[in-house]
């Protein structure tokens, strides 16, 4: 079988019709002639594939590295489109029940524990995705913080910044932010969850073997890294949106109301026009907040069109 057009991109193979070999019916070949077969499609099958790949299309380069979804009958690649916004292997994530889970172990069933800012809460959310990127050796943005804490991010990840009230990205660039104040989840004396603020006190970058691992909740988005109240890479526009009480962690209703007067929001109808998505998709990333995010200039429809072209594959 011929191989598919592909190019080398950090070791990588980027093609694949955006990223995607849809099989077809060629996991019903004979086992051997074509080693799909022995992988039932009622199964789901996530892991580096290379060896089988070169099988199926051996002009590819060496040291590929493939997703296979035999739910789906198709070859995804892994790392999507190569920004690796995430946090690295071995980071724990709380589940809704307070307790932790390493985020390469997690099944994308789990309830996550979130913060509500509507609310002003704690709260549970389903996982809408959780993206990755393979193993290899990455640039590595070791955060360390006053309670002892530390976060391995890998390009960016977001946290709650308590000096500047909003979510933060910390990157390479993090230790401009060394001294800020940074939301991390705790318990009361009576064993009740909590928060806090611990503070960033260094900030060491370096190259490390490990994986990527960005988890995705419906309509809060957010999650805790090891603790540390987090918001997923890439999505600037998406979170910020509105103004927050820094001492009730909920937005503040009379401006978000005035914003919303002013610049009005979406209808499921009205932002599928623009970006055909289902409406189950719109409502798990608050589409209809989108119009007051573009009317402060947040976000453009050229980028909510990239995002979805770039997430698609999920959904």
């Amino acid at each position: 079988m011929e191989a598919p057009e592909t190019m080398t991109y950090n070791g990588e193979i980027r093609g694949f019709s955006d990223w995607q070999i849809i099989l077809g019916g060629y996991t019903d070949y004979d086992a051997n002639t074509n080693p799909w077969q022995q992988y039932s499609t009622e199964r789901i099958l996530e892991y580096s594939a290379k060896d089988i790949i070169a099988r199926i299309y051996p002009n590819l380069e060496a040291g590929a590295f493939v997703t296979i979804r035999a739910r789906y009958n198709e070859v995804v690649s892994g790392g999507g489109d190569g920004d690796n916004n995430c946090v690295a292997a071995g980071t724990l994530i709380t589940l809704a029940d307070g307790t932790q889970k390493p985020v390469e172990q997690l099944t994308g069933n789990e309830m996550l524990l979130v913060w509500n800012m509507l609310t002003g809460t704690f709260d549970t959310a389903p996982i809408l995705f959780v993206d990755s990127d393979p193993t290899k050796v990455y640039e590595v943005i070791n955060l360390y913080f006053s309670d002892g804490t530390n976060v391995k991010v890998i390009t960016e990840h977001a946290f709650w910044d308590n000096n500047l009230n909003e979510y933060v990205y910390l990157r390479s660039d993090a230790a401009k932010y060394i001294g800020h104040w940074f939301n991390k989840l705790t318990a009361d004396q009576y064993g009740n969850l909590a928060w806090t603020s611990v503070q960033l006190t260094d900030v060491i970058v370096q190259e490390e073997y490990t994986s990527a691992w960005s988890p995705v909740t419906c309509e809060h988005l957010c999650y805790y890294v090891n603790g540390m109240l987090s918001m997923p890479g890439g999505i600037d526009g998406l979170i910020n949106i509105f103004d927050v009480n820094s001492q009730a962690m909920q937005y503040d209703m009379v401006a978000m109301q005035n914003d919303i007067a002013t610049y009005g929001l979406f209808t499921y109808e009205e932002f599928a026009e623009i970006v055909p998505i289902t409406e189950d998709i719109f409502n798990a990333f608050n589409g209809q907040y989108l119009k007051v995010s573009i009317g402060k200039g947040l976000i453009s429809i050229e980028r909510i069109q990239e995002l979805v072209e770039r997430y698609s594959i999920f959904f």
